[in-house]
């Protein structure tokens, strides 16, 4: 070897080692997008059909402003499935205040037979939306016409009482089963009510619409 060629030899290997390596490979999938926007919503629309809430949620958060509706969407697609309640969830909490009715969603489609345990999960679960979660939860409780013992354990617990008080009410005058007990807050709502339905009487076939959509008597 001449001396040109070793000095021309050493001079590449010298080029690569400083960085001449290939070049790294072009981006493929969501991120093959230039437009951040369209990328988003690529990563929206694969967060929404992934298996999992754990794939979910990884997906989801490569969503940027879209990141609430890809959870919203995952969840809406798997409340028929075979996915614990909390982990739906868990899912809608972490989208923040846009996850509420996300929240709402699930805890209607998904209520506890108790109507307490599902009180107690519109307080927690439901953030600004848990007074009409109480609310559809006390219209079900309403509609299975629960007995005296029933009556007296859901108000003596107190739990959302400007929505449960009224509907305890509805089932002391309109079914004659029960009392408005002696909770301090429950009570109180359960006893105004009690007046309302004695000054408007038709109250009560309205309560027991077919549909159960009527108001309990405020």
């Amino acid at each position: 070897m001449t001396v040109l060629s070793t000095v021309l030899s050493t001079v590449l290997s010298a080029l690569l080692l400083a960085g001449c390596s290939p070049a790294p490979p072009a981006p493929t999938g969501c991120d093959a997008h230039a437009d951040p926007t369209v990328a988003a919503y690529c990563w929206m629309t694969e967060g929404a059909a992934a298996a999992t809430a754990e794939a979910a949620a990884a997906l989801c958060a490569n969503a940027a402003a879209y990141e609430a509706d890809c959870r919203g969407q995952w969840v809406s697609a798997h409340l028929g499935a075979e996915v614990p309640t909390d982990a739906l969830l868990d899912t809608c909490d972490a989208s923040g205040d846009r996850g509420w009715d996300c929240a709402l969603q699930v805890l209607d489609a998904r209520p506890s037979p108790d109507a307490l345990v599902q009180l107690a999960a519109c307080a927690e679960r439901a953030g600004p939306y848990a007074a009409d979660c109480a609310v559809h939860a006390m219209s079900r409780w309403r509609q299975r016409r629960p007995d005296a013992a029933e009556v007296a354990r859901v108000a003596a617990a107190g739990l959302a009482p400007n929505e449960a008080g009224p509907v305890v009410a509805a089932v002391v005058a309109c079914q004659q089963v029960g009392d408005c007990g002696e909770h301090p807050a429950l009570a109180p709502a359960c006893r105004e009510a009690l007046e309302t339905i004695a000054r408007t009487p038709s109250i009560c076939q309205e309560v027991a619409a077919p549909t159960g959509t009527a108001p309990a008597p405020r």
